[in-house]
């Protein structure tokens, strides 16, 4: 059970950060919800309160810089702590063979991708660190582990067969 701890759950506007958040909700944790879209963001927190789980929505890119104070600081506002951060928010990027890729989306790729996970922790660690406690979930795909040579950020699985 998490009864009464904070969980951050970046990307959780849908998809699998709307599963987690729902699910640490259920388990008793009070969940900032994040993403970069209001309207998504204000949906899982309705979903949440609906069920009876408590939660707060902070909108904003984590890969921008200020943005994972913002959150951190929202939730150490609202409860206090942060129990847990669940860096979720994620991108696949461009599909194209390299050299024919859009460079400012795969950019994107890399600042929302890293950037934002890195941020969000730099963010955290200190008042973690400060209650002596905390845990940082980061959230990867299977894809660079599949067949998908024309997904940029997929580099060690480039094929080359019959190009």
């Amino acid at each position: 059970m998490l009864t009464g701890k904070v969980a951050i759950v970046t990307g959780s506007g849908g998809g699998i950060g709307r599963a987690v958040a729902q699910r640490f909700a259920a388990s008793g944790a009070k969940v900032i919800v994040n993403g970069r879209t209001s309207d998504t963001v204000d949906e899982t927190v309705r979903i949440i309160e609906s069920t009876g789980g408590e939660a707060a929505a902070v909108t904003g890119d984590v890969s921008e810089i200020g943005i994972a104070e913002q959150i951190i600081g929202a939730a150490v506002e609202r409860w206090g702590m942060v129990d847990i951060l669940v860096n979720n928010a994620a991108i696949s990027g461009p599909i194209a063979p390299i050299g024919e890729e859009d460079l400012d989306w795969w950019l994107s790729t890399l600042h929302i991708n890293v950037f934002g996970p890195y941020l969000m922790t730099r963010a955290a660690l200190p008042v973690m660190r400060k209650a002596g406690r905390g845990k940082v979930v980061d959230v990867s795909s299977g894809a660079g582990r599949g067949t998908a040579a024309d997904l940029v950020p997929v580099l060690s699985e480039l094929s080359f067969h019959g190009r």
